[in-house]
């Protein structure tokens, strides 16, 4: 499903095809060991395994893209493997929490509006 390519000046990259339109395209991943890039490959072959049956991917694989960065996730995420990352700020993230919680008491809320207007 996919493979490791070794470019001449020593970067590596994973190739693989797309489930979507069935394109072969390949992620480039720079300088990096081998065994690195076998990890890599592994990951990307799960995913592409999870979209072709169309099912959920397994828990070893939802930590590996969990402690991805960001660079690899955002290429496996243009290739329609993952999606993108939203990035939340904190006081939006804030905000929308106070909104939810509606089981706590009035000084409580007081206090999460204390602390959401100082950020």
């Amino acid at each position: 499903m996919a493979s490791i390519s070794s470019d001449p000046n020593g970067t590596r990259r994973i190739l693989f095809t797309r489930p979507r339109d069935k394109r072969r395209v390949a992620i480039r991943l720079g300088h990096m060991p081998t065994k690195e890039a076998r990890a890599i490959c592994a990951g990307v072959e799960a995913l592409v395994a999870c979209a072709i049956a169309g099912t959920s991917m397994s828990d070893e694989t939802a930590r590996w893209v969990a402690n991805m960065g960001d660079r690899l996730h955002g290429a496996l995420a243009e290739h329609g493997l993952l999606s993108a990352r939203r990035r939340v700020q904190l006081g939006e993230f804030l905000a929308g929490y106070r909104k939810r919680r509606t089981d706590v008491q009035g000084y409580t809320q007081a206090n999460y509006g204390t602390v959401t207007t100082m950020i």
